[in-house]
């Protein structure tokens, strides 16, 4: 039964006009509550009350004049329910701005009876019906939709048909390519091959969740060393090739680096270069020779490179650390790259010289004795 004014419906059979009063626990114990008279035999008549949310019991008892008065052979339950739904909306909170178009539409609903279904309203229009709710518990509508801007709603109707209604939400999408990062363990340290739970999580730079494909490398080395360090929020890989068949120890190597997205305020101050093989981690020296300050970074320092290496991924450049101050690394390219028996002197002597050293960077030859 909806509402809480109720219609009592019974039928009396009797020889004589009768007076029928309905019985119930409408007050908490069971008594009479209302009567009527007049009540014709074979016909049939309604009490009605005014009655609260809940569970009651009632009968109806009926005399005349002369026979005396009896019930309905068994008493009867009746459920009124005249409170809705509460519907409460959790999240994307009035006024959000999200920078994600798939938006979960979360809310709870509370009943004292059973929910039949919960929709979800979009600028005014249903979206979509949920008929498997749960009461109490974080419930959501996950879409995906445009930019723009929209009102949400989320309206629930009980097994009695009443209707409640959340608040309406208003929210903004924005197109965002900033994709925040946070990854987390459930400890500092852990025993050798104890599995280690690694948490990722990505947001928005509103800080709402985003749905993302994340790969995550597990560095060896050590996190206390000035280079590893949270402040370090970014890193991208430094890839050398190699097109002799032998190693190439001390090369001086000058990468720019661009694609940095606006991550780093100063090339001098942020720029840290490492170097890992999979059993060793260090920082190498590095200058830093041009840059914008913004989106790339020129830098040098000495790497080796394996024979016929193709993209070999051994150093790292690590950024976006407004913090970091400059380290002060200097590359001495003061090198002896050609030397001389001195047996023969001048013209004569030139075809001697032998090379010892490549610096990478600049090229040298032999001009009439004369390296150049």
């Amino acid at each position: 039964v909806v509402g809480a004014h109720v219609d009592f419906n019974f039928t009396a059979t009797d020889d004589q006009v009768m007076t029928c009063t309905l019985y119930g626990n409408f007050s908490g114990s069971w008594g009479p509550n209302k009567s009527v008279s007049n009540v014709q035999s074979g016909q049939e008549t309604n009490i009605s009350i005014d009655v609260g949310t809940g569970t009651y019991a009632w009968n109806v008892r009926c005399e005349d004049p002369f026979a005396g008065a009896s019930f309905a052979p068994q008493n009867y339950t009746v459920t009124v329910d005249a409170t809705p739904p509460v519907v409460t909306t959790m999240s994307p909170l009035n006024g959000s701005v999200l920078g994600n178009t798939f938006v979960f539409f979360k809310y709870n609903v509370s009943e004292t009876y059973n929910v039949s279904s919960c929709s979800l309203y979009l600028n005014g229009t249903l979206n979509e019906t949920d008929t498997t709710i749960q009461k109490d518990v974080e419930q959501s509508f996950n879409k995906t939709l445009d930019y723009g801007n929209y009102s949400w709603q989320v309206r629930c109707v009980d097994e009695f048909g009443n209707v409640g209604s959340s608040s309406e939400e208003n929210i903004t999408i924005e197109h965002s390519t900033l994709i925040l990062v946070d990854v987390s363990t459930d400890q500092p340290s852990y025993e050798i091959k104890a599995i280690v739970p690694i948490t990722t999580h990505t947001t928005d730079k509103y800080g709402y969740d985003l749905v993302t494909n994340v790969t995550t490398d597990v560095i060896h080395g050590v996190t206390q060393e000035q280079w590893w360090n949270t402040s370090w929020k970014k890193r991208k890989p430094i890839r050398l090739s190699n097109d002799l068949s032998q190693d190439r120890a001390d090369v001086l190597v000058e990468v720019n680096v661009s694609g940095l997205g606006g991550a780093v305020s100063s090339c001098a101050n942020e720029v840290r270069v490492v170097y890992q093989d999979g059993t060793s981690v260090q920082e190498v020296p590095v200058v830093v020779v041009a840059g914008d300050d913004s989106t790339w970074c020129q830098i040098r320092f000495f790497a080796n490179v394996s024979a016929n290496a193709v993209n070999e991924e051994r150093y790292f450049m690590y950024y976006n650390n407004s913090g970091a101050t400059n380290p002060g690394y200097t590359l001495s390219t003061t090198v002896s790259i050609f030397f001389d028996d001195m047996e023969v002197g001048g013209a004569a002597d030139a075809g001697n010289w032998s090379e010892s050293a490549s610096l990478g960077v600049e090229t040298w030859g032999l001009d009439s004795g004369v390296a150049r």
